[in-house]
């Protein structure tokens, strides 16, 4: 989890959009987990192979959602 937070943080100086971490605490494994809070981006979040159709949305969206991901990666 922190690690993820750290990841976060670091892209947050970049132009790769992400959201702003707001709260982090390291808790004290075992007992207290770690967590993290971060703000909401709006957006929608689906598995191609699964969710295109109940979700209502096309192939050729998705697809240029994935090449766009693919670039801002570059």
């Amino acid at each position: 989890v922190l690690r993820q937070c750290r990841i976060i943080k670091a892209l947050s100086r970049t132009p790769v959009p992400v959201p702003e971490v707001l709260l982090e605490d390291p808790g004290s494994p075992p007992e207290v987990p770690p967590l993290f809070v971060m703000s909401r981006l709006a957006g929608t979040s689906l598995e191609p192979l699964f969710e295109l159709e109940s979700a209502g949305e096309s192939a050729t969206l998705v697809a240029d959602r994935f090449r766009d991901a693919a670039a801002t990666m570059a």
